[in-house]
């Protein structure tokens, strides 16, 4: 079942903002937005495709003075490659 939260644009904003004002909380802002913007186009290509979700893999990327370990959503035909990366 999925169960969708409703925050206004003024709420997330506050959250972000929280967040990146915690120790490293820049780095963890790029990485949690990273993340979710490639689950939401694995969502879209498994409808594209009729494919489904497979986990997911570790990959690096660079954030701010250090690497984020970035977890790379997959689909069962490995047919799933992020835009972003």
């Amino acid at each position: 079942m999925d169960k969708k939260l409703n925050f206004t644009r003024e709420q997330v904003t506050k959250i972000l903002e929280d967040i990146a004002k915690e120790k490293d909380g820049y780095n963890k802002v790029l990485k949690y937005s990273l993340e979710a913007m490639m689950r939401a186009e694995r969502e879209i290509h498994n409808k594209n495709y009729g494919d489904v979700s497979n986990g997911y893999r570790w990959r690096r990327a660079f954030g701010n003075k250090e690497q984020l370990k970035l977890e790379v959503p997959r689909s069962r035909n490995e047919n799933f490659y992020p835009f972003l990366l």
